[in-house]
């Protein structure tokens, strides 16, 4: 019932965003960059409404799984059930804090660099150290990776800070090691309709200046690329330091020049568009073309695939996950927003962010 009623809402809905959108676009009088923001206002809702009928179908599926399962596991409230859901089929475009993962737990893994006070040590030896003097059973620790790292040193992930901290006080009694916390990443922010004639190199003195910010200490901006461009304005990705976030985030529009421009939480994710992988761009890639659409090895398109969508990097993910009945969904494009796959890869980065 709740999946037929969220259909029909969306139907009438996307029906009404299409009129507006016919209206906007035969509209040649109107200024440019109300226009731009307009359709793309329209785009956004439209996207939501999407995701809306997502989540009432991983809702029906979510609380299917709960009833079949709850006499051998133990239940969990409705509302968990319903947080999970939600999520699943939710936005990625907003985040004020950050978002659940896929399976509705929050990451909490923490990270150490183990470095030699001997320089002409190899990883090799620091993993040996570690092996032979620090029991993790006794310790009650769980770890998690373990990977070498170009500078010599080894980078060790824990379940949690607990764990971390545990870890982090056996490793300061051994004499030839040293330990640090690996420094988090810069919060991104998407600045939205930024007049095209302000140049990047201007947008960091006109935000703390216009914007009576320059009272902050040591405020970092770092403009990273345009996310989007439009005739008269485009959308600009941003680093920010993490107090100087917070009051954007409060003011909501800020004052360029000119403008007011809108501003909100990013996140940056570094993705192929060749084999459709993360972690590097298609200029970087040796793996072959991948379909978006249907996962077979042929450009989007050329897919001749219109009946069922079928996403590679969940695909991919289930090989490695051996319970089916966490099993992610692949019934989608690779390039959606609501993909189980990429909303655990915003966890990750977001758990690596200093907000």
């Amino acid at each position: 019932m709740a999946e037929e009623a969220g259909g029909e809402i969306v139907a009438v809905v996307i029906d009404h965003l299409n009129k507006v959108k016919e209206a906007l676009q035969s509209r040649h009088n109107m200024e440019k960059t109300i226009k731009e923001e307009a359709l793309h206002s329209v785009s956004e809702i439209n996207n939501l409404l999407n995701k809306l009928s997502g989540m009432f179908l991983g809702l029906e599926c979510t609380l299917k799984k709960a009833i079949t399962s709850g006499a051998t596991g133990t239940p969990r409230l409705y509302s968990e059930q319903l947080v999970a859901s939600v999520d699943a089929g939710g936005t990625r475009k907003t985040h004020t804090y950050p978002p659940l993962t896929p399976s509705g737990d929050q990451p909490e893994t923490a990270g150490i660099i183990i470095t030699p006070t001997d320089p002409n040590m190899k990883q090799d030896s620091i993993k040996q150290i570690i092996r032979e003097t620090i029991d993790p059973k006794s310790l009650k620790v769980g770890v998690s990776k373990m990977k070498k790292l170009s500078n010599n040193s080894l980078f060790v992930e824990c379940n949690s800070n607990t764990d971390r901290e545990i870890l982090e006080k056996e490793l300061s009694k051994l004499e030839t090691l040293s330990t640090e916390r690996p420094k988090k990443k810069l919060p991104a922010m998407l600045l939205k309709f930024v007049p095209q004639h302000i140049e990047n190199s201007e947008i960091q003195d006109i935000i703390l200046q216009q914007n009576d910010l320059m009272h902050l200490a040591n405020p970092e901006i770092i403009v990273k690329f345009t996310k989007k461009s439009f005739d008269d304005s485009r959308h600009v990705v941003i680093q920010v330091s993490p107090h100087l976030r917070k009051e954007l985030l409060a003011k909501q529009r800020i004052k360029m020049k000119w403008s007011m421009c809108r501003i909100e939480d990013f996140v940056i994710v570094t993705r192929c568009y060749k084999c459709l992988g993360y972690g590097h761009t298609k200029n970087f890639c040796t793996n072959k073309q991948t379909c978006s659409n249907c996962a077979e090895e042929h450009d989007w398109r050329e897919c001749r695939n219109t009946q069922h969508k079928r996403c590679v990097n969940c695909v991919r993910a289930n090989t490695l996950i051996t319970n089916n009945n966490k099993k992610l969904d692949t019934n989608h494009s690779a390039i959606s927003q609501s993909c189980p796959r990429l909303k655990r890869i915003d966890s990750i980065i977001i758990n690596k962010t200093e907000y």
